[in-house]
């Protein structure tokens, strides 16, 4: 199963018509998606106008030393926390100098990551130049379906920030 297909291209073509239209850029900071979301991004043609990178941080060391997440956020809050997703979206606005940035961290499964949180459990940050926003999720289904969910309510949020 492909995580994301041909609704979430579209998707990401019309959020690219509107990041044109207002002249904004956007870049992202991905953990349980791995890069879907660039993914979709780059599928658009034309799509460097508007999006300018993205840094998979499956890790913690590189939330941590590429994104410049603290290590308190970490450990006090863990990976997968409101925290860090903020975090990573600023991170990721910073390095790649976007207007706007996302960042997902979740847990797609199928095992735990020894936290409390239930496999399913996704934090989406968007950050912006004066607020970073932050949404949780509990996803159901297969490790696909997660990272399938987390993309196409990543694109959502996006959506609705810039219309």
């Amino acid at each position: 199963m492909m995580i994301y297909g041909p609704r979430e291209t579209e998707q990401a073509a019309k959020i690219g018509e509107a990041m044109k239209f207002r002249g904004v850029t956007i870049s992202t900071a991905e953990s349980c998606t791995g890069g879907g979301i660039s993914a979709c991004f780059v599928s658009v043609p034309g799509s460097s106008s508007w999006f300018k990178g993205s840094a998979v941080a499956y890790q913690n060391e590189i939330k941590r030393d590429l994104l410049g997440v603290d290590e308190e956020i970490i450990r006090l809050n863990g990976a997968v926390s409101k925290e860090c997703a903020a975090a990573m979206a600023e991170g990721a606005r910073r390095i790649f100098d976007t207007d706007m940035a996302v960042a997902v961290s979740g847990i797609a499964g199928p095992d735990g990551d020894g936290s409390d949180n239930p496999v399913g459990t996704v934090w989406i940050a968007i950050a912006l130049s004066f607020e970073t926003k932050t949404k949780c999720f509990h996803f159901k289904g297969s490790r696909e379906k997660i990272r399938h969910l987390t993309i196409m309510e990543a694109l959502s949020m996006i959506w609705e920030e810039i219309i």
